[in-house]
Order: structure tokens, then C-alpha cells, then sequence
């Protein structure tokens, strides 16, 4: 039977996978979703030894043949073999402590996309005791020559160290294809899941809504895969390299040519039903 969502989750030697995915595991099952973990220059051996505990009840792992970290090409891998008409791009160390989905569902039903509105820290750090400020927000628009308009914002709550979450997306798997899914060529850590918003905007006049909270387990980014520790640097060059596609009008993403290149160099481990 078809499923409902089509959860991707992007491995690379995170164990606090095996926590989030038992405890997300009762609400994704209400909603008989399956759940794809794709393993992007991880452990394979890590990575069953994760998936042993507790689970969603549709869970399946890919394994990519490949010793670079790539969160866009993983996520466009993780969507070739979806079986739900919804996508729901998930981070391995997030806990899903509302059952926003049927109000996300509702909203992916029309010309829209849904994003997680309030991240809050398991760990969060406490807010000096003089502080004066509730909110800090960081927005950037794009209008081009021929009127259509894109969006994107970052919010960050000073009280409580909560913030909204543009990389938490659920989509229409059909706008994700038409958009031609992330960007694999932007790397290291920033701005892909930015991207993705800006360019459903672009490209297909989407427009964005936002419910629900989840927990991030709190942890230091330097226990992170390599590739994401210079975190300005490399969302600086991102920005950068999209700001160009932007400009010459080029809203697409590398899923067709991810998928066509890798199709043979990816494994199913498991199926559990």
C-alpha cells in the first residue's frame, strides 16, 4: 500500500539517529509513513547498528557509495525512490514533538510548501539575565526582471534560543521533481535548504507556510562531519554560487543528473514492514 509521507533523513555517523527515530516513530506510524534514511559517507556498519532499536514501522536505508558528505545529493537520492506524492526533508537529530503533519498535508495540497515554524533546543542556552531583546530576524528577497518575487527568512527567538527552521520542508514530491529537487553542487554546510525555498518561489510561484515545533538535540558542531565545521565559509560560498544561478535566471536543481549519474552506485540495505 502506497504511503502516505515520504520521510528523508541524511546519515552520516550521527547515533542520535536511533534516539529521534524511536521516538518519532508512534506519529509517523499514525500517518503510515515510510521513512529513508540515506547513508552519505557514513559507517554502513554504524548505521545498522542505529536502525536496530526502536522504529518507524516503514524503514528503509540507502547506502551511497561515496566518502564525501553531500546533504543535496543525498536528499535528491532519498526522493528517486519515494513512494509518497509528499516529501518531509528531516534532520537525524530532530524529535517531532507536535502532530503538525495533517496541518502540513493541508497546506502541500495547494500551490504551497511547508516549513517546521519553532526549533527549540533539548539544550538550550539561557539568555543573559539583562537581555532586552525577544527576536533577531534575518531576511532576504530576490525580485527579478520579469516580477516574479522570492523569499527567505531566518528567525532566531533571544529568550529561549528557539528558531524557525527553513531546512525542516515538506513539499509536494511532484513540485520537488519540477523544481529538479536540491543542489548537489553547493557543498559543506548552508544556504541548500534556502536554496530549495528560494527557487520553489521562482520557479513555480509557491509560497511558503509555516506550523509546528520540534526538538533539536542540542550539540557542540564540532562533532559534525568535517565538511560542515567551517560553517561561514562554506555558506558564504554557497550563497554565492546560487546568487549567480539567480542572476542568469537559472532556477534548477542537479536531481535528474544526481539521479541519472548515481542510479548504479546506490544500495538498498533494508526494508521493514
Amino acid at each position: 500500500m502506497k504511503p502516505e509521507l515520504s520521510v528523508i533523513i541524511t546519515w552520516c555517523d550521527r547515533p542520535e539517529l536511533a534516539h529521534t527515530l524511536a521516538e518519532n516513530r508512534l506519529l509517523l506510524d499514525r500517518y503510515d509513513a515510510e521513512v529513508i534514511v540515506v547513508n552519505c559517507a557514513g559507517s554502513q556498519a554504524n548505521l545498522r547498528q542505529v536502525l536496530s532499536g526502536a522504529r518507524p514501522r516503514r524503514l528503509r536505508s540507502v547506502d551511497l557509495q561515496t566518502t564525501v558528505f553531500n546533504k543535496s545529493l543525498a536528499l535528491n537520492l532519498g526522493a528517486s525512490i519515494a513512494h509518497a506524492n509528499r516529501l518531509f526533508l528531516l534532520d537525524a537529530d530532530i524529535i517531532l514533538t507536535e502532530d503538525f503533519l495533517s496541518i502540513a498535508f493541508d497546506i502541500v495540497a495547494g500551490q504551497r510548501f511547508f516549513t517546521v515554524e519553532h526549533v527549540v533546543e533539548s539544550a538550550p542556552e539561557p539568555a543573559p539575565p539583562d537581555n532586552q531583546l525577544v527576536e533577531m530576524a534575518n531576511q532576504i528577497s530576490f525580485v527579478a526582471k520579469d516580477g516574479r518575487k522570492a523569499t527567505v527568512a531566518v528567525r532566531r527567538n533571544l529568550c529561549n534560543s528557539s528558531r524557525n527552521a527553513p531546512g525542516l520542508v515538506m513539499l509536494a514530491r511532484k513540485h520537488f521533481l519540477e523544481v529538479g529537487g536540491m543542489n548537489a553542487d553547493l557543498s559543506g554546510y548552508g544556504w541548500e535548504d534556502r536554496d530549495l525555498l528560494l527557487r520553489l518561489q521562482f520557479a513555480l510561484g509557491l509560497e511558503e507556510r509555516s506550523a509546528g515545533q520540534v526538538i533539536h538535540l542540542s550539540h557542540k558542531y564540532e562533532v559534525q562531519h568535517p565538511a560542515w565545521r567551517d560553517r561561514q565559509k562554506s555558506e558564504h560560498l554557497n550563497f554565492v554560487a546560487c546568487f549567480k544561478n539567480y542572476r542568469a535566471g537559472y532556477y534548477a536543481g542537479t536531481y535528474y543528473y544526481d539521479v541519472a549519474t548515481w542510479k548504479d552506485k546506490m544500495s538498498e540495505e533494508m526494508l521493514v514492514d
